[in-house]
């Protein structure tokens, strides 16, 4: 060890990311020798889940502890989440100065992490007066019209210090001095598009350090991606890092490791996360990305709809024509319905097929093999047809690649599904594939 005094590091969480924030911790402790002190924040009662992972990752490390800080769970009863991908957990991370006492400076870290240097670099790194470090967030940097009213939502005079709250150095003996906490609780309740991330940046300007790009890189702009980056307000020379590897690697937005593999960093945080493998978490996200791996495939679909009596489409709309279309390329003519829970479509037809109600299918048609079209209500339909008895293995989800996927989706893959996916969008996926 090089020092008797621990480095600080805090995460604001609920159950169902145990094992993603020791993947990040496991990713500290490779690139680093120092003694770290892992904090997590949560308000729920994980303390089994969490020693079960701590005793797995002693096994590797041993220049850590970890300790668990409760939060009322009603602390941010009012706060609002505009984004899908959070929960209330996210404010976590205001309460850090009062959970936190022993420390006077501390790095939060977002669970969708992952580290590449010594974090001992970041930590030591000097303050001054400010609030707290950070990166600026491009997202938020760029000037259109949508940032333009955010920042007039915000009563920022600029946003040319707003930081993405994914990796901060805080400065917790000076939030504490001028009780930061309060005014915190108070911009919570108001119209924060960007949930915590928002009231940080509200509170602490302009107290608020920028750190280079390479300690906070979304994914999205790995490798030659990064060109992207060049028109954005960043100093040339924070361009001078490995693009491919930056100190620390930032999964953001909806386009997670754990929820599919093909994302950049996926491949890397698999390997890491191979250390926890018996966890039921490990096992529940591996089948899941197993899953869309499978039932994304056009080829599987095919090959298993030619092995059925009967299909039926569901969801009559565009992506469910467009499987039919392919089906019907593919010279499958055993498309018996398209199935639908708004009985205004019942009665019409696509291409033939009769758009029909779920009990009318069954009752005129048995050995059916369900194809799902809904982008978004598919788990509901899946439940819907469990519910009737119907198996598992007899339905498979369809994801129309033109309407799902946007840009930044896109830009989230890794080269080679992102090859892949292009060639698809650029209509090879209408080949015939029997």
């Amino acid at each position: 060890m090089r020092s008797d005094k621990y480095i600080p590091v805090v995460w604001g969480i609920d159950r169902k990311y145990i094992l993603q924030v020791f993947v990040v911790m496991h990713s500290i402790l490779i690139h680093s020798k120092e003694r770290y002190h892992f904090l997590i924040l949560t308000a729920d009662s994980i303390e089994n889940d969490v020693k079960a992972y701590m005793d797995i990752l002693k096994e590797k490390h041993h220049n850590f502890k970890v300790t668990i800080r409760m939060v009322n769970r009603t602390s941010f009863a009012d706060a609002q989440i505009y984004n899908e991908h959070l929960s209330i957990a996210a404010y976590f991370r205001l309460l850090i100065p009062e959970l936190v006492l022993e420390y006077d400076k501390c790095i939060y870290l977002d669970c969708d992490i992952l580290v590449h240097g010594d974090l001992k670099e970041l930590y030591t790194m000097e303050v001054g007066d400010d609030y707290l470090a950070g990166v600026k967030d491009c997202h938020i940097l760029a000037d259109n019209p949508y940032q333009i009213e955010h920042e007039n939502i915000l009563g920022l005079p600029s946003r040319d210090r707003y930081v993405n709250s994914g990796v901060l150095v805080m400065n917790l003996k000076k939030m504490r001095e001028d009780n930061l906490i309060e005014k915190f609780r108070i911009q919570s309740i108001k119209e924060n598009w960007y949930e915590d991330q928002d009231v940080l940046n509200v509170c602490c300007y302009p107290y608020i350090k920028i750190l280079p790009l390479q300690y906070n890189l979304f994914h999205f702009y790995l490798g030659n991606d990064i060109e992207i980056l060049y028109d954005f307000p960043y100093e040339k020379e924070e361009f001078e890092f490995n693009h491919n590897v930056p100190y620390i690697l930032h999964m953001g937005g909806r386009y997670k490791p754990w929820l599919n593999e093909e994302y950049k960093g996926g491949a890397e945080w698999w390997k890491l996360a191979e250390a926890f493998n018996e966890s039921e978490d490990y096992q529940f996200y591996k089948k899941e990305c197993q899953k869309i791996k499978e039932e994304n495939r056009i080829r599987v679909i095919i090959e298993k709809a030619a092995k059925s009596k009967n299909i039926v489409v569901w969801g009559y709309h565009k992506p469910g024509m467009i499987l039919c279309d392919l089906l019907l390329e593919c010279q499958l003519n055993n498309i018996v319905a398209i199935a639908d829970n708004n009985q205004a479509e019942w009665g019409k037809a696509y291409r033939g097929i009769s758009v029909m109600g779920l009990f009318s299918i069954l009752k005129t048609y048995n050995s059916i093999f369900w194809l799902i079209t809904c982008q978004l209500s598919y788990k509901e339909v899946m439940k819907q047809l469990a519910d009737v008895g119907i198996d598992r293995n007899d339905m498979l989800c369809y994801v129309d690649e033109t309407r799902r996927y946007d840009g930044m989706h896109l830009l989230a893959l890794c080269e080679e599904a992102y090859e892949r996916r292009i060639a698809k969008l650029a209509g090879r996926k209408f080949k015939k594939l029997r």
